[in-house]
């Protein structure tokens, strides 16, 4: 998962820098499972340099059988790495949603979610959007406020706190539009 693609999303620095550290730990674990993999698989090649070191004790038939459930194995491992590869990719797609979404705690919201209807193919989430809408009208509560601009950037002149005020007496020389 790239940073740019999430702030492409309008998030926030700080729940980037969250979600980039949990998809980074998310990684890290999938590495180790690939490395493990590997070490299984020289020690799969090892084996097998074993055996045929010994084929004159053993038939060909026997060699060829062991061959294929070694490389069944191998197989079986690498398909459950991709599955874990891809549920990561679906999670930080999805906490970088919810958070965009405006959700105050995404534990929580995750619980509300039907995980069978969403997808992440195509470096896009499917299958969101419908639900998020749905929840947001029934628990409202989850979500925080849409932020407003203020007073600032609708043509009034703003109303001066205490600290601005103070502040422009003792700056007189700065002015600010």
């Amino acid at each position: 998962m790239k940073r740019e693609f999430l702030q492409e999303l309008g998030l926030e620095k700080e729940a980037i820098d969250k979600i980039m550290a949990q998809n980074g730990m998310d990684i890290n674990e999938a590495k180790k499972g690939v490395e493990a993999m590997e070490k299984e698989l020289e020690t799969a090649k090892e084996t097998i340099k074993a055996f045929q070191k010994e084929t004159g004790e053993k038939s060909i038939e026997e060699l060829k059988k062991q061959l294929t459930e070694l490389q069944g194995k191998y197989d079986t491992d690498v398909q459950a790495l991709q599955n874990d590869l891809q549920q990561t990719k679906l999670n930080g797609a999805l906490e970088a949603a919810m958070t965009k979404s405006g959700a105050k705690n995404t534990k929580a919201l995750r619980g509300l979610l039907d995980m069978e209807k969403i997808q992440f193919q195509d470096g896009a989430l499917t299958g969101f959007d419908e639900q998020i809408e749905q929840i947001k009208a029934e628990n409202d509560y989850l979500f925080n406020e849409p932020k407003s601009w203020g007073q600032r950037h609708t043509g009034t002149t703003p109303q001066k706190d205490g600290v601005e005020e103070a502040f422009e007496a003792l700056n007189p020389h700065l002015k600010f539009d």
